[in-house]
C-alpha cells in the first residue's frame, strides 16, 4: 500500500502539468453544465466591444442599436449605466463605463467569426464566447490558487481541497464563471500575482511577471489598486527595509559633504539593491499605459475615467450609507452572507492565529498581513455603499474578487504541529494528530459541500423571481419623499412608488413585512416596524433575504 500511493505521488509530480491541464477542464465542464447564461447589463461591455473592435476598430458602441430598442437615446436594459456622454471629444458616442483591457485581450479570438466570417452580433456565438472565457478565468483562478497554496507548502491534498471549495463553493461558479463580469477577470490575475509574488520571494526573481499580472488586474478592476500598492511597499520596504534606509542615507550623507564618488557608489548600490522593484513597475507598465492612452482618447484626460460621468441612477450607490447594517449584511445574512453560504470561510481566523503567532520557521506576517489588510478594505468599501448587496445578483458579489485572498489564508489549517520534547515524548501523539486532521477533513468536508449546494441551486435554479415578485406583495406603508427630494414633482403618488414622469425619476423606499405566506393577506396591516424605522433603515436595503423578515425594495430608475 505504500509503495501504490508512493508511486501515486512521484506520477503527480511529473505530470503536474497534465493534471492542471486537465482541473482547467473539468471545471470548464462543470461551468458550462447548466445550460444558462447568467449575467446583467454590467456585462454587455466585455460582449461587445470585442466586436467593436474587430468590425469598426473603435471602442464606442453606436452600433449595436439593437440592445438599445433601436432607440439612439436608451439604452437597454440598464439605461443608468451605460450611455457616458463625456462631452468632448465624444459627446456622442455610447462608451463603455467598465474597464476595456479585458476586452481588447480578448478581441483577437473574436476576429475569424465576426471580422471575418461577418456573423451578426445578434447570433447566440457572442454569448456563448463570452460565457466560454468566463469559465476559464474562473478555472485558471482556481489553479493559481492551487499553485500558490502549493508555494506556502501546503498539503497537496488541503490545497487541492480548498482550490475545489473555492472554484465551485463560492460565487465563483455563480457570478465569475458564467458571464464576463469584472470579477472572473480580477480574481485570475489577483491569484496569478499572489503565486507570483510568493514565488519572487522564494526564487528572488520573476518580479517583471508580478507586476504584469498586478497591472492587468488593476485595469480589469480599479478597486485593485490597493493591492498593486501594498506589493510596492512589500517589495521596496519590507523585504529589506532597514538596509535601504542606511543605503539612501549614505548616499544622503556623501552628496551633501561632495564626496562625489562615494555618493555615486552608494547610489549604484542603491540600484542594484532595489532592481526587484524596478522589474515590478516595469511590468505593470502596459496596463497603465494603456489605460492612460484610453482614458486620454476618449475622456479628455489620463485621470479621468468613465465613472466621472456616471448618472445618479449609478452614483446614488456609490455614497456613504449605514456600514454597520452593510458588514452584517454582506457577512452574516443569510441570502448574501459570505459565511452562510460559504461556511468553510469560519475557518479563517484559526488560520490566520496559527498563521502569525505559532512559529512556521520563516516569518509569515509580510505575506498575512497586506492580504488581511486588502480584505478588510474591500469588506469595508462593500459594506459602505448604498449597494453593498451587487444588484439583484445572488449572494456575496462584492466580495468575489478578494475570494482568491481568503482562500489562500487557510493554509495554516494543515501545518498545525503539536510541540513535545524528547524526554515528554508520547504515544498519545500521533492519535492527537489523527484526531485533529480527521476533524479538520470532515468538517471542512462538509462546509465545502454546503457551499458547492449553495452555488449549485444558484446556477442551475434560481432565477432571481423573488426579487421581482417582493415590491408586488407590499401594499400600505409609504414614506413621503418631499421633504428629502426637493425640486420634484410626484405627479402619481402610489403606495409603492412616486414618479415624476418628466425625469422618469423613481424613488425607492424599503419596508419591512412578516415572512408569513399564508396569512400575508390577514397580517397585511400588521406592521413589526414603525414608520420611523422604516424611515432610519430607508437605505439599508436587502438586509436579510430570504429570511424570516424581507424587504421590499424599488430599483432607482434612469435619472
Amino acid at each position: 500500500m505504500k509503495k501504490y500511493f508512493t508511486a501515486i505521488s512521484r506520477f503527480t509530480g511529473r505530470h503536474s502539468r497534465l493534471f492542471a491541464a486537465l482541473g482547467i477542464f473539468l471545471l470548464f465542464i462543470i461551468y458550462q453544465s447548466n445550460a444558462r447564461f447568467i449575467a446583467g447589463s454590467d456585462v454587455y461591455p466585455a460582449r461587445f466591444v470585442p466586436i467593436s473592435l474587430v468590425t469598426e476598430f473603435n471602442y464606442d458602441m453606436d452600433e449595436f442599436l439593437f440592445l438599445r430598442n433601436n432607440d439612439p437615446k436608451n439604452w437597454a436594459p440598464g439605461a443608468k449605466y451605460y450611455p457616458v456622454s463625456p462631452g468632448k471629444p465624444y459627446s456622442d458616442k455610447c462608451i463603455s463605463n467598465s474597464p476595456t483591457l479585458i476586452a481588447t485581450l480578448l478581441a483577437p479570438f473574436y476576429i475569424i467569426p465576426f471580422g471575418i466570417m461577418k456573423i451578426s452580433p445578434q447570433h447566440y456565438l457572442v454569448f456563448y464566447m463570452d460565457k466560454m472565457f468566463a469559465s476559464l478565468f474562473a478555472a485558471f483562478s482556481a489553479l493559481f490558487l492551487f499553485y500558490a497554496l502549493r508555494q506556502k507548502r501546503s498539503p497537496r491534498g488541503a490545497s487541492l481541497l480548498i482550490a475545489i471549495a473555492y472554484a465551485l463553493g463560492t460565487g465563483t461558479w455563480v457570478h465569475s464563471s458564467q458571464s464576463l463580469w469584472q470579477h472572473g477577470p480580477s480574481q485570475c490575475f489577483l491569484a496569478l500575482s499572489l503565486w507570483l509574488w510568493l514565488r519572487s520571494h522564494r526564487y528572488n526573481k520573476g518580479y517583471f511577471w508580478c507586476g504584469l499580472a498586478v497591472g492587468i488586474a488593476v485595469a480589469a478592476r480599479p478597486s485593485n489598486s490597493l493591492w498593486a500598492m501594498m506589493l510596492f511597499a512589500d517589495i521596496l520596504l519590507l523585504r529589506h527595509g532597514r538596509r535601504l534606509l542606511r543605503i539612501i542615507r549614505a548616499v544622503l550623507v556623501n552628496a551633501a559633504r561632495n564626496r562625489e564618488g562615494r555618493a555615486y557608489r552608494c547610489l549604484r548600490l542603491l540600484l542594484a539593491h532595489e532592481r526587484p522593484i524596478f522589474y515590478y513597475i516595469l511590468g505593470g507598465l502596459p496596463s497603465f499605459l494603456f489605460v492612460a492612452i484610453y482614458n486620454w482618447s476618449y475622456f479628455g484626460a489620463p485621470w479621468v475615467t468613465a465613472y466621472n460621468f456616471l448618472g445618479t441612477g449609478l452614483e446614488s450607490t456609490l455614497k456613504w450609507k449605514r456600514m454597520p447594517a452593510g458588514i452584517l449584511g454582506i457577512l452574516f445574512s443569510p441570502s448574501l452572507g459570505l459565511f452562510p453560504n460559504a461556511p468553510f470561510y469560519l475557518f479563517l481566523p484559526v488560520s490566520i492565529w496559527i498563521a502569525l503567532w505559532r512559529p512556521l520557521g520563516a516569518p509569515r506576517r509580510h505575506v498575512i498581513l497586506p492580504i488581511l489588510f486588502i480584505g478588510a478594505n474591500i469588506i469595508l468599501y462593500s459594506s459602505r455603499i448604498h449597494g453593498w448587496w451587487g444588484g439583484w445578483s445572488y449572494t456575496y458579489r462584492y466580495l468575489t474578487d478578494i475570494l482568491p485572498f481568503f482562500s489562500f489564508l487557510l493554509f495554516a489549517l494543515w501545518r498545525v504541529r503539536i510541540p513535545f520534547t524528547r524526554k515528554a515524548k508520547s504515544k498519545i501523539i500521533p492519535y492527537l494528530y489523527f484526531i485533529y486532521r480527521f476533524s479538520l477533513w470532515s468538517v471542512f468536508g462538509l462546509m465545502a459541500l454546503w457551499g458547492i449546494a449553495v452555488q449549485a441551486f444558484g446556477a442551475f435554479i434560481w432565477s432571481g423571481q423573488f426579487y421581482y415578485q417582493w415590491k408586488e406583495i407590499n401594499q400600505p406603508l409609504v414614506i413621503d419623499f418631499k421633504n428629502h427630494a426637493p425640486g420634484t414633482i410626484f405627479d402619481k403618488p402610489s403606495p409603492l412608488w412616486s414618479l415624476d414622469e418628466k425625469k422618469h425619476l423613481i424613488r425607492s423606499e424599503l419596508r419591512y413585512f412578516k415572512w408569513d405566506w399564508a396569512n400575508i393577506k390577514k397580517n397585511s396591516k400588521k406592521w413589526v416596524t414603525t414608520p420611523k424605522k422604516v424611515y432610519n433603515d430607508l437605505f439599508v436595503k436587502k438586509h436579510i433575504k430570504y429570511g424570516r423578515y424581507a424587504p421590499i425594495i424599488l430599483g432607482i430608475g434612469e435619472p
